[in-house]
């Protein structure tokens, strides 16, 4: 994440945005230069966008739609001045509220990136008037670009243990008991406290006889480490426990530690599991 807190600045016709996110220089432009990754994080939160063409060299236009939260669209239209790849781009915005020049600089800093967004407007008086919108806004661009950048860094093995963990629980909550061994090796080992480890045949048996029991729950994945074939998963698990009788629902949660490996098939399934979630 940025631990450098967001700076806003302004002049008689500009507002300067800048931010250092912790990642190289490249990874932040191509987050830019990439539409495919463009359209994920540009414009404020809960926005999303349709772009339409991006011709990324002077001259070039950028025209997209921005979704609003409301349900409104937002038809864009940009040309581009300048591109120095991955230093800096220069375009100027020509639709639909306001004119401005904006310049994106990337900056290197220890491995990190500087990023600089400098909008210059028209006029003093056209800058003032949506100053204060447009400040909080790149701010709000900022953090989602931040979230994004984390995406862009995870390997494909880490996308590929998440998707299982995703798997894990939606088909727990829906009691599709296949679908959850299939995840596990043959000679998984299962751990919880105040039991004797057991393996793949006894929570088959012990989850068919609890085959009425709704599970609610959801996952927040704290931490996930891969060397090779093995992987490691620290998790946190919220559970509810809902009985066909009736009976009050039984709350659960806590971490579990779940070490993973990558088969002959090159699929990821889970090898150990040690549960230490508690009654609540």
């Amino acid at each position: 994440m940025a631990d450098d807190k967001p700076t806003v600045e302004q002049g008689e016709r500009e507002i300067v945005s800048a931010r250092v996110f912790n990642a190289p220089r490249e990874r932040v432009f191509e987050a830019f230069s990439d539409p495919g990754h463009l359209s994920q994080w540009w414009g404020p939160k809960g926005f999303s966008n349709t772009i339409h063409e991006f011709d990324l060299r002077p001259g070039g236009a950028w025209r997209l739609t921005m979704h609003g939260p409301d349900g409104a669209d937002y038809q864009n239209e940009s040309v581009f001045v300048e591109v120095v790849k991955p230093e800096k781009v220069v375009f100027d915005h020509c639709e639909p509220i306001h004119r401005f020049q904006m310049t994106m600089t990337f900056s290197q800093e220890n491995g990190r990136t500087k990023l600089t967004w400098r909008m210059c407007f028209e006029s003093a008086q056209e800058c003032a008037r949506v100053k204060s919108l447009v400040g909080e806004a790149n701010e709000q661009n900022f953090d989602r670009l931040e979230e994004h950048l984390a995406s862009m860094a995870m390997t494909n093995d880490e996308r590929a243990i998440r998707d299982l963990v995703d798997t894990w629980i939606t088909a727990s909550k829906t009691g599709d008991l296949q679908t959850v061994l299939d995840l596990m090796t043959d000679d998984i080992v299962f751990m919880v406290p105040g039991q004797e480890p057991f393996g793949k045949d006894a929570f088959k048996a012990a989850s068919e006889q609890m085959k009425e029991i709704r599970i609610e729950g959801r996952s927040d994945i704290r931490e996930i480490r891969v060397f090779g074939e093995w992987a490691y998963v620290r998790n946190y698990l919220e559970m509810t426990v809902i009985s066909p009788d009736g009976s009050s629902p039984a709350h659960r949660s806590g971490y579990t530690l779940t070490i993973l490996r990558k088969e002959s098939d090159r699929q990821w399934r889970i090898a150990r599991d040690a549960n230490l979630l508690t009654v609540q």
